[in-house]
């Protein structure tokens, strides 16, 4: 059975779609999983890059919810998929409100939110964050696992990153220690064919990060 591992935010420019990538790449060449990617954002970001690299060995599919029955057609693909990867990995629309968030989070098991330090990223990531108590409800009373995994990324050493610490414990949220800076190398070396970097460097930031992700999300 598939883990589904949704990738949510309200507010742009969070590296959301970036964060899904690195962290596929890492787990499908490092733990030799078997991995798809549901770009589910018009904005088709993984989608792109996944048409400019093919073949990888991670699957993508773009997934339209301006087609017809779009969540039943979303249902049975990740019925037809769930024998087929270890994990599924979702790329979520930017934008608050509509079956194209809620419903694919429905049926995650873990919904992992990127934190950026800012006054206006915070602000909508808490709107956010106050929303998803009534899905974890759904899934616990139908006996399903939910886990809100807080990322914290683009990190830059500012005052503002205090803005992170202050939601832990808070919204259900389970916050990662670990995170990544604002690096160039995030940006410059993303890719579906290979990892970002190999795991031989315990304490690189990007090594960390994987491991504790790993560790959180039970993989």
């Amino acid at each position: 059975m598939a883990k589904i591992i949704s990738f949510a935010t309200q507010k742009g420019g969070s590296g959301k779609s970036t964060l899904v990538v690195l962290t596929a790449s890492a787990l499908a060449y490092r733990k030799n999983l078997k991995i798809k990617i549901l770009d589910t954002d018009p904005q088709q970001t993984v989608y792109r890059l996944y048409q400019r690299e093919s073949p990888t060995k991670i699957d993508v599919e773009f997934f339209d919810w301006e087609h017809s029955k779009a969540d039943t057609r979303f249902k049975e693909l990740l019925a037809k998929d769930d024998a087929n990867y270890d994990i599924i990995f979702c790329d979520i629309p930017g934008k608050l409100g509509g079956v194209s968030v809620f419903y694919p989070i429905l049926f995650s098991d873990v919904v992992a939110v990127p934190l950026v330090a800012s006054l206006f990223d915070m602000d909508s990531t808490i709107v956010f964050l106050k929303s998803l108590p009534e899905v974890m409800e759904k899934r616990k009373n139908a006996g399903l696992d939910f886990t809100i995994l807080g990322i914290p990324n683009q990190k830059a050493r500012t005052l503002e990153e205090r803005s992170i610490t202050g939601i832990k414990g808070k919204y259900d949220l389970d916050l990662m220690e670990t995170g990544l800076s604002n690096l160039v190398r995030y940006k410059r070396n993303i890719s579906l064919l290979e990892p970002l970097l190999e795991d031989s460097d315990t304490e690189d930031e990007f090594n960390l990060y994987i491991k504790e992700f790993i560790k959180k999300c039970e993989l």
